[in-house]
């Protein structure tokens, strides 16, 4: 994959793991992928899953949270609400 921000690359985060089990550690690829984006998406409870491996690094913020919110936990919706 090119870094080309000129293609308008949208990324979006599911209630999937984002780590690499043998590492313990942000999966490269996600790290790569996040980089890439233009736009960064969390569809509810993706914004768990960054939010319990990347809080309080502002590097990965994103840029919106969407679904119906039924699984994100009240304290990540709050933090990301806040910010």
């Amino acid at each position: 994959l090119q870094n080309d921000k000129e293609n308008n690359m949208a990324l979006i985060i599911l209630n999937s793991p984002i780590i690499d089990t043998n590492s313990q550690s942000l999966s490269p690829v996600f790290v790569r992928l996040w980089e890439m984006a233009n736009y960064r998406i969390c569809a509810d409870g993706g914004a768990n899953r960054v939010y319990d491996e990347v809080k309080n690094n502002d590097t990965y913020i994103p840029d919106v949270i969407c679904g119906d919110l039924d699984s994100i936990r009240p304290e990540v919706r709050k933090y990301y609400k806040e910010m």
